[in-house]
């Protein structure tokens, strides 16, 4: 499906739940996933198809590269819920950003430097979140690594 198809509710899990048994298998950090309501399984976001690769991409950079052996060994994913809106806490004990890295990852406007890989791969999970009407946020986490969190809409009757 193409990234510009309308948006849509779908359950939570079917988007993140690929993601996160992804990350098991190809990640070596211990993985933990905590859902805070126990009707989970009925809740649903606005989506469109690539939604799942924002959190595939929060994932992967939660583990980072390793060959600096500062790579986070532990991630925790909290998926929290008010009558409007779903978070999805996404927290690892790697060795954390910059207030500057984690203002410029934040904010919705295209890489400048061409080589700036990183930045891209950011631009798009925002790009993501911008079609979806969600946003991002990250936060240092304690007492080491970084918070990514996502909110997003619910879109299931509540």
């Amino acid at each position: 499906e193409s990234p510009r198809s309308d948006p849509n509710p779908v359950a939570l899990r079917r988007v993140l739940d690929p993601e996160l048994e992804r990350f098991q298998s190809e990640s070596d950090a211990e993985l933990t996933v905590e859902w805070e309501s126990p009707d989970d399984d009925t809740v649903s976001v606005t989506s469109i198809p690539t939604l799942s690769l924002v959190f595939r991409q929060i994932l992967a950079h939660a583990v980072g590269d390793d060959t600096t052996g500062t790579a986070a060994k532990t991630v925790e994913v909290i998926i929290g819920y008010t009558e409007d809106h779903v978070t999805v806490d996404i927290a690892d004990s790697g060795a954390g950003m910059s207030d500057d890295r984690k203002q410029q990852l934040s904010r919705s406007t295209p890489p400048t430097d061409s080589h700036e890989r990183v930045s891209a791969v950011w631009y798009l999970v925002q790009t993501v979140l911008d079609r979806v009407n969600g946003d991002l946020s990250i936060a240092d986490n304690d007492p080491q690594g970084t918070v990514v969190t996502v909110h997003l809409d619910r879109s299931d009757s509540h």
